[in-house]
């Protein structure tokens, strides 16, 4: 599987999210690099 990475120096998380809001806050910022094979946030731990 190759994955292709994206700058993304420029997203700020705020100190105000709670941890169960971040997939979902993440997904509202990146909606527009996802294509149909590739549309969903991982969390890697």
């Amino acid at each position: 599987m190759k994955v292709k990475k994206r700058l993304a120096d420029d997203i700020a998380i705020p100190a105000s999210i709670e941890k169960e809001q971040l997939i979902e806050y993440i997904t509202d910022l990146c909606h527009e690099w996802a294509t149909p094979s590739n549309n969903e946030i991982t969390v890697i731990k």
